[in-house]
């Protein structure tokens, strides 16, 4: 018993030296950072001037929380990201209900219907500013042949942030669909013909077996695309740049401007800090 306790033990001990490399690199990549920003967020750094670099405390966060641009990017990041998710979500289950049985050329349509996750959040946000284009794009021609208003989708402070929504929408509901395919497909069909036998309606299936057991799908669908939708900068930053005014300025992109346009490296640590326990408070399944 003891020699079989020291050999397990030993396979242990060989498999933790055999990854202690990769843990050391990944710890680094992710510990350094974090590190760098927090102690950033506590001093007056520009990058214009790295030399005059002083500790001033939490003057950075207090800046951050008191102007009025931070709540902005707040609410426009909600706005964004919720109506994104919420509608994400409700298409997404209703395709994977209709596509997680099988029947004649459902895997083609899964593999049509996926096919814009696959593009690039750049290439798509090329391929979308021509679709909203006010002059030539495909929408407005519709809508002007039908006999209806024009809007100005990127230019209208009210409308802007629910086109960069719609983006959204139509690139990663695919992830949601497949994820809640997945889902659908390890219920044990054992509980639908039980069901059936007992004369359930498929309203009282889809409540009593389908959405109870889906539940953890749903939750890690939610959570991975509420923790990507918090972040979304590359569509804004393309399509925007946070415009018109700042109607359309995410977390993210607020973050960027202050750091990279304007220097103020201490003051963007302390935004990010902050947007972090923010963005982890809110990715949880119950934040």
């Amino acid at each position: 018993m003891e020699n079989r306790f020291w050999s397990i033990r030993g396979e242990r001990l060989q498999k933790f030296f055999l990854l202690l490399p990769a843990l050391v690199v990944v710890a680094s990549l992710a510990i350094f950072p974090v590190g760098y920003s927090v102690i950033n967020s506590f001093l007056n750094f520009s990058l214009l001037r790295p030399q005059d670099a002083k500790f001033i405390g939490l003057r950075n966060y207090v800046d951050f929380l008191s102007h009025p641009n931070s709540w902005n990017a707040f609410k426009v990041t909600l706005i964004i990201s919720g109506f994104a998710v919420a509608f994400e979500f409700l298409i997404g289950l209703m395709l994977a209900l209709v596509l997680a049985r099988e029947f004649a050329g459902c895997r083609f349509l899964r593999t049509l219907l996926a096919l814009p996750i696959m593009i690039a959040p750049l290439a798509a946000s090329i391929i979308w500013r021509i679709i909203y284009d006010n002059s030539f794009g495909i929408l407005n021609y519709v809508a002007g042949s039908m006999g209806f208003r024009t809007p100005l989708w990127l230019g209208d402070p009210k409308l802007a942030p629910f086109s960069i929504g719609l983006i959204d929408i139509w690139q990663t509901t695919p992830f949601m669909m497949l994820l809640l395919i997945a889902g659908l497909q390890s219920i044990p069909l054992e509980l639908y013909e039980a069901a059936a036998v007992d004369g359930a309606t498929g309203v009282k299936t889809f409540i009593h077996i389908t959405l109870p057991s889906l539940k953890r799908a749903i939750m890690v669908a939610l959570m991975f695309r509420v923790m990507d939708a918090l972040c979304i900068f590359d569509t804004v930053f393309v399509l925007t740049g946070g415009g018109p005014g700042n109607a359309t300025e995410t977390l993210s992109v607020y973050c960027y401007k202050y750091g990279f346009r304007h220097f103020h490296m201490g003051f963007t640590s302390a935004a990010t800090i902050v947007f972090f326990r923010y963005h982890c408070f809110h990715s949880l399944p119950f934040g």
